[in-house]
């Protein structure tokens, strides 16, 4: 009697329930998320990621441990087909949990949220589109780039001379080379072509994983 408002069968409604439990079964016995977060953090390392990119997922680690418990298995965190399994908390979590966060900010964690449950499906612990992040697109707002006069690149370089003259070889380089902080910090003299005033920036220094040459001069760089 109660089935004949949704025109269910006997059958039908058996066969969707246990449907239902061998599904919530298989979310149960998936990895828990701290040992997940471990997995792909050590993956991280072996394939040589920075150690601002490692403190980064690490602290993107503690944000979702503290929030979803460290025990809570990785299925129990995904975006189900069948809404009576659970419902997206992830795509909850941004909607209600980061008020006070900028956008971009919250744009950032996104990306790193759903780079770990892309891992997720690489490891076979979750199907493709259960990555409860894959239909949320960014906000994102890019501001112009600040430009310093002159005068103040002078300044900053004093002031640099003064504190370390190391810190005003690596200033020296972001300002008259256009490399990155992190880049900067790793380039060696043999690095620098003084006669044909070209700084080689190898592909394990360079942030995109890429070889460039950069002209001091005329601030062009060829990419290899």
């Amino acid at each position: 009697e109660r089935l004949k408002p949704y025109n269910l069968s006997v059958q039908k409604a058996l066969d969707d329930f246990i449907k239902i439990k061998e599904e919530e079964s298989r979310v149960l016995e998936t990895k828990n998320l701290k040992t997940v977060w471990d997995e792909y953090l050590n993956e991280a390392e072996d394939k040589g990621a920075r150690p601002n990119t490692i403190r980064t997922l690490k602290e993107m680690q503690t944000k979702m441990v503290n929030a979803f418990g460290a025990e809570t298995p990785v299925g129990m965190l995904v975006e189900k087909k069948n809404a009576l399994i659970g419902s997206n908390k992830i795509a909850f979590y941004f909607k209600n949990r980061l008020n006070g966060y900028s956008q971009n900010t919250k744009d950032n964690i996104r990306r790193y949220f759903s780079a770990f449950f892309n891992f997720c499906f690489r490891q076979g612990y979750i199907e493709k589109e259960e990555n409860p992040l894959r239909r949320m697109v960014g906000k994102r707002t890019r501001k112009n780039p600040e430009v310093l006069s002159v005068e103040q690149c002078k300044r900053l370089l004093e002031v640099a001379e003064q504190e370390d003259p190391a810190i005003a070889g690596i200033v020296a380089l972001m300002l008259f080379g256009g490399l990155r902080p992190e880049e900067a910090k790793q380039i060696e003299s043999s690095d620098i072509d003084w006669k044909n005033k070209e700084i080689l920036i190898k592909k394990d220094v360079s942030k995109t994983k890429r070889s460039r040459t950069y002209d001091l001069i005329s601030q062009h760089y060829t990419a290899h």
